[in-house]
């Protein structure tokens, strides 16, 4: 497992500035992320001494990346030593639970406003069997492909709107802290959207569920 060595900041001398910044896929927006490459949770780690939920949730990223066609064939590739896996953290990352991160998957893009540094986290996958947790039937596999193709490109035209969101006032303010305070701007920016119809309705020629992802966010937060 080779990784890239990424340059040690000096430890600031100031309390970071955290901004919401955008949202896009992994594949085009965390720096060095690999064609074929996998990022997990916790220290660098060969496939035979992984945890059974992180073996079940590469096996589902390997899927859905469409590297393979079933969890059998998933393994075998998994095995083979063919798939670039490497730690979340060496490429300015984070993750929950297993903390897979995938090419096709979104991702939020978090600013510090003091230093400058850019950090990536994947998305809440909601209620009920998820990827983070070794699950990678069909339902959780649909709900990924749904995530990637609608769900990241409305919560953009939710950014558009908004503009940057700082995440700390957020804080401060008495909003639950972290993406799930994230979650809870985006949703009332969709709202606001939805509501007045300010917002985009087509992205590519698609049309935009906003209901749906209002809806979504709003299972979401309650789970978190």
């Amino acid at each position: 497992m080779s990784r890239p060595r990424t340059a040690r900041h000096t430890p600031p001398t100031s309390l970071s500035q955290p901004i919401l910044e955008g949202i896009g896929l992994a594949k085009t927006t965390i720096p060095g992320m690999g064609r074929r490459m996998l990022l997990h949770a916790g220290p660098p780690i060969a496939w035979a001494l992984m945890c059974g939920p992180m073996q079940g949730a590469i096996v589902g990223a390997i899927i859905l990346e469409g590297w393979a066609e079933d969890a059998a064939g998933a393994r075998k590739l998994a095995e083979s030593g063919k798939i670039n896996t490497n730690p979340v953290h060496d490429y300015g990352a984070v993750g929950p639970m297993a903390g897979i991160i995938s090419p096709s998957m979104p991702v939020w893009i978090v600013r510090d406003g003091e230093h400058g540094h850019r950090t990536f986290s994947n998305l809440n996958e909601g209620l009920g069997k998820a990827l983070r947790f070794g699950a990678n039937g069909p339902e959780v596999l649909t709900r990924l492909g749904w995530m990637a193709a609608k769900l990241r490109k409305v919560l953009a035209v939710a950014l558009e709107v908004s503009g940057p969101i700082e995440l700390k006032p957020l804080n401060r303010s008495g909003a639950p802290h972290g993406r799930r305070g994230a979650q809870q701007e985006c949703r009332r920016h969709l709202a606001i959207s939805q509501a007045t119809g300010s917002g985009a309705t087509q992205i590519e020629g698609q049309p935009l569920d906003v209901a749906e992802v209002v809806g979504f966010i709003a299972a979401t937060i309650t789970s978190s």
